[in-house]
C-alpha cells in the first residue's frame, strides 16, 4: 500500500517538475511589459516616429554645443592680436635663428630658417590691409573692362564695398590706405551706370595702394632675404650679416608702421588742440632736448652691422650701450 502511494507521489512530482521552464526569472520591467496591452500598428508607427524624432534632436543638440564652443574660440582668437601681428612676430624670432646660425656658422640651419623668414613674409603680404584693398580694386576694374561692364558691374560695386569695408573696419588700422572717402564717391558712381569715371578712379586708386609704405617695406624684405640667400651660397659671412642687418631694420620700421608711429599720434594731438601752442622759448628747450637725445652720425657709424637686433626697446637706443659712446 505504501509503495503504492510512494510510486504516486514520485510520478506526480516528477510530472510537476517536468512542465517547468529553467532559466532566469523576469525581472520586474519584462513583468510588465508582457501585462501591458500591445499596441495597433499605427500607433507602433507613430511611437518609433517620437523615439526617431527624440533621437534627431539630441544629435542637433549635440552639434549646435559644437558649433557654440567654435564660435566662441573663434571669436576669442580675434579679440586677440591679428594674424599680421602674429605673423610679424614670427617673422622677427625667424630673424633672430637665422642671426644665431650665422654666427655658428651653420649654413644649413641657416638656410632652413631662412626660408621660413621668406614664407613668412609672404605670408604678411596677403595679410596687410593695403594688399586686401589692392585685390578688390583690380577685381572691380576688370570687372568694368570692355562690352561687359554693364553685365559684370554688380560684381565691381561688390568689390569696392569690399574694399571699402577693409579700409573702414580693420585690426591694423594704422596701415590701413586713406581712400575711404574716394571709394564711397566710386562704388556709387558704378550704381549710377558711369564706368568710364569708376575705372580711371579705380585705375589710380591700384597706382596710388601700390605704392602703400607697408607693401613696399615688405618687398623691401623679401629682396633682403634673397640677397641673404645669395651670400650664405657663397658663405660670406660678412654679407650674411649685413643683409640680416638690413632686413632687421626694415622689420622694425614695419613693427613701427603697425603700432601707429608716434609723428601721427603729433599730428593728430595738434589739430584737436590748436589753441595749446606752445611759445617760442618752450619749443626751442624740447628742440634742443630732442637733439641732444638723437645720436651723432660718428654714434651711428661707430655701430657695427651685428649689434642690429630685429626689437625695439630702451637695450636698442644709444644711450643704452656704453661702447657706443
Amino acid at each position: 500500500m505504501y509503495r503504492h502511494l510512494l510510486c504516486l507521489a514520485f510520478l506526480g512530482t516528477a510530472v510537476f517538475l517536468g512542465g517547468c521552464q529553467s532559466g532566469q526569472l523576469p525581472t520586474e520591467p519584462e513583468a510588465q511589459a508582457t501585462t501591458e496591452v500591445q499596441l495597433d500598428p499605427e500607433q507602433q508607427v507613430l511611437l518609433e516616429k517620437i523615439l526617431k524624432s527624440q533621437t534627431s534632436a539630441g544629435s542637433v543638440i549635440k552639434s549646435l554645443s559644437k558649433d557654440i564652443s567654435r564660435k566662441e574660440a573663434l571669436k576669442a582668437q580675434a579679440a586677440g592680436p591679428s594674424l599680421l601681428q602674429r605673423d610679424f612676430g614670427v617673422a622677427r624670432g625667424l630673424l633672430v635663428s637665422v642671426r644665431k646660425a650665422v654666427h655658428r656658422e651653420d649654413w644649413d640651419t641657416a638656410a632652413s630658417d631662412l626660408d621660413r623668414l621668406e614664407a613668412t613674409i609672404g605670408l604678411m603680404l596677403s595679410e596687410t590691409p593695403a594688399s586686401q584693398v589692392l585685390a578688390n580694386l583690380e577685381r572691380a576694374c576688370f570687372a568694368l573692362q570692355g562690352s561687359a561692364a554693364g553685365i559684370e558691374a554688380d560684381y565691381a560695386s561688390v568689390c569696392v564695398l569690399a574694399a571699402l569695408d577693409v579700409a573702414l573696419d580693420n585690426a591694423d588700422a594704422p596701415l590701413v590706405p586713406e581712400i575711404a572717402g574716394d571709394l564711397e564717391k566710386t562704388k556709387k558712381s558704378i550704381d549710377r551706370g558711369e564706368y568710364k569715371d569708376a575705372q580711371g578712379a579705380l585705375t589710380r586708386y591700384v597706382g596710388t595702394v601700390s605704392a602703400h609704405r607697408s607693401l613696399t617695406n615688405l618687398k623691401r624684405a623679401a629682396e633682403g632675404v634673397r640677397g641673404a640667400r645669395e651670400a650664405m651660397l657663397r658663405k660670406a659671412g660678412y654679407v650674411v650679416v649685413a643683409e640680416l642687418d638690413q632686413l632687421s631694420d626694415l622689420l622694425n620700421s614695419f613693427g613701427t608702421m603697425l603700432k601707429a608711429a608716434p609723428e601721427f599720434v603729433e599730428e593728430e594731438t595738434q589739430e584737436a588742440e590748436p589753441e595749446e601752442t606752445p611759445a617760442a622759448d618752450e619749443e626751442t628747450g624740447q628742440n634742443a632736448d630732442a637733439a641732444a637725445k638723437a645720436p651723432s652720425p660718428e654714434t651711428r657709424s661707430s655701430g657695427t652691422p651685428a649689434e642690429k637686433e630685429p626689437q625695439a626697446g630702451p637695450e636698442a637706443s644709444p644711450e643704452a650701450s656704453p661702447a657706443r659712446r
